[in-house]
């Protein structure tokens, strides 16, 4: 039997450089990108990836930062607070700002601001209650976590994840704190290394993709921990690296504004395993003056 044949057309896939990303770089060497849509594209240090997954301009990546609002019976809802989906605008050199609003009377606005000399960056969110009822609230953190050359984070994710150690902390102040720190030497035997803090104190904590997103992500566009009670709080290391940390729960009066600060700290090299003597490292990062999100300033 005879078959036409046909002329398969190229597929021609673009470069990021055509993605139209919006860059920050850093004093303290650190090199961050934005797609146009306000999705966290990539995370760098010289020839290191911090984070896993790369998106494309269509897509949101892995990092999340969600707010939640309660009742007495539970979750009652969510919305995020950085990506395709919510208002976004460079605010500055070193700083971007994403602006939205809950139909539940919760107007937030997020900052993206990088530490003036240190490898350091963070997120403020400011939240303000513009219902006529107290509103209880949370904000939920993930960063996917390459910590390696480019090449080998992009080769295999899964495989590099294994290699990555993370350590969940608790401190008296800053509660949950999650090291992370590559295993595996990279290029000139370096062991990148990344601290994620809440300033005011992490309730809860993940270390795995699987348990912040569950196994119907894909299907329902919606994050398990957005359902759940609580992050796990259990240290769990498969094949998608990841820091995830829960703020505190806060009862927010009517007109009253209130500020979940994350930060993070990375060092290009960490010879040592991680051990709870690296709090040390994060507290250069406080107080967090160096933050140009507006509302109330979080006091340790």
């Amino acid at each position: 039997m005879a078959h036409s044949s046909l002329n398969a057309l190229p597929l021609v896939m673009p470069a990021a450089s055509a993605f139209g990303l919006l860059e920050f770089s850093t004093p303290g060497g650190l090199r961050a990108q934005l797609l146009p849509t306000g999705a966290l594209f990539a995370l760098r240090h010289e020839s290191t990836l911090i984070n896993q997954l790369l998106p494309g301009p269509a897509e949101d990546g892995l990092f999340r930062l969600l707010l939640r609002w309660h009742t007495a019976e539970g979750v009652a809802g969510w919305a995020p607070l950085v990506g395709p989906t919510v208002a976004f605008t460079r605010s500055g050199p070193a700083s971007a700002t994403w602006t939205t609003a809950t139909d539940t009377g919760l107007a937030c606005t997020t900052v993206l601001q990088f530490h003036p000399q240190l490898a350091a960056w963070a997120w403020g969110v400011t939240v303000r209650n513009t219902a006529t009822t107290v509103r209880r609230v949370d904000v939920l953190h993930a960063q996917d976590l390459g910590l390696a050359d480019e090449g080998a984070v992009r080769n295999n994710e899964a495989y590099i994840s294994q290699y990555l150690d993370l350590l969940p902390v608790r401190d008296a102040a800053l509660g949950w704190v999650i090291f992370a720190r590559q295993n595996q030497a990279m290029a000139g035997g370096r062991h990148p290394w990344l601290a994620l803090a809440c300033a005011s104190g992490a309730a809860g904590f993940c270390t795995d993709g699987t348990q912040f997103f569950g196994a119907d992500h894909r299907l329902t566009g919606e994050p398990a921990a957005v359902r759940e009670p609580a992050l796990a709080s259990r240290r769990l290391q498969a094949e998608c690296a990841l820091g995830g940390l829960q703020s505190r729960t806060i009862d927010l009066a009517p007109g009253v504004t209130t500020e979940f600060v994350f930060v993070a700290r990375y060092l290009p090299d960490h010879a040592a395993a991680s051990g709870s003597n690296d709090l040390a490292v994060l507290t250069e990062l406080f107080p967090t003056t160096w933050i140009g999100a507006p509302g109330a300033k979080v006091e340790r």
